[in-house]
This record gives C-alpha cells, structure tokens and sequence, in this order.
C-alpha cells in the first residue's frame, strides 16, 4: 500500500508540461467541439421548427383524407327531388280535381287553403333544390382540387 502511495506521490508532484503543439491541438479541439456543440442545439431548434410548421399541412391533409365523395350525396338528393316530385305530382292531381269537378258542376271552386300553403312550400322546396345544387357543384369542384 506503501509503494502505491509513493507512486501517488511521484506523479502528483510531477507537471507535465504540454509542448506548443499539444496546446495549439488541444485548442483546435475544443474549438471544433464547441462549433459540433452549437451546431447541434441548431439542429435541434431547426427540427422543432420544422416540425411545428408542419402541422397545419398535416391537419390539411388529414381532412382532404377524410373527403367524401360527392356520389355519396347522390342518394340523398335523389330522394329529396324524388319527395319534391311527388309534392309536385299530388298538387298538380289536386288542381286537376278541382278543375274537373269544376267542369262537371258548372261552377267555380275557390282555391283550399291548404294549396295556397302548399304553393309556398313548393316555392320554398324548388328554391331549396337550386341551391342544393349550387352546394354539391361547389362541393364537387372543391373535392377535385383537393383530391
């Protein structure tokens, strides 16, 4: 234990002294080290940025991934015309009615109400239809940019 201690002993009390060549190695070294290290925390803050930026693109194109079709709207807006046909179809056969009983008895029959309602709405319903329309042509033309 002695010996190790008086080795201890001997380097400790020895300096070495670096030559002119280790030093200016030794500078360059932490110089070069010292540029990675900063060169680094750039990266890293350069990733993040990136990263961040991206994320409006990303939820863009997550939703345009979660388009539907315009054919999906097709169904249901041929069951609305179907509907408004049918409205159409019954108001027309009502007024026909009217006109033959009209006919058989010789006298004029005043308008029901209830097909004076039904002119508005079929009005409000045709009105309807064109700007369904309107909205699946807009919808269509956007879903083929996008898609």
């Amino acid at each position: 234990m002695k010996q190790v201690e008086k080795i201890w002993a001997e380097l400790s009390a020895k300096q070495v002294e670096l030559s002119e060549e280790q030093k200016v190695e030794l500078a360059l070294t932490d110089r070069v080290v010292a540029m990675a290290d900063k060169l680094r925390a750039s990266e890293n803050v350069m990733n993040k940025r990136l990263d961040s930026i991206f994320v409006p693109i990303r939820e863009i194109e997550k939703a345009v991934s979660n388009l539907q079709s315009p054919s999906d709207l097709q169904d249901t807006f041929k069951t609305y015309m179907s509907n408004l046909d049918d409205l159409e179809r019954a108001y027309q056969e009502a007024l026909q009615n009217i006109k033959d009983v009209e006919n058989d008895l010789g006298v004029s029959i005043p308008m029901p109400s209830e097909l004076n309602n039904v002119v508005k709405l079929l009005q409000r319903f045709q009105d309807a239809e064109q700007q369904m329309r309107r909205e699946i042509n807009e919808y269509s033309q956007a879903y083929k940019k996008f898609k």
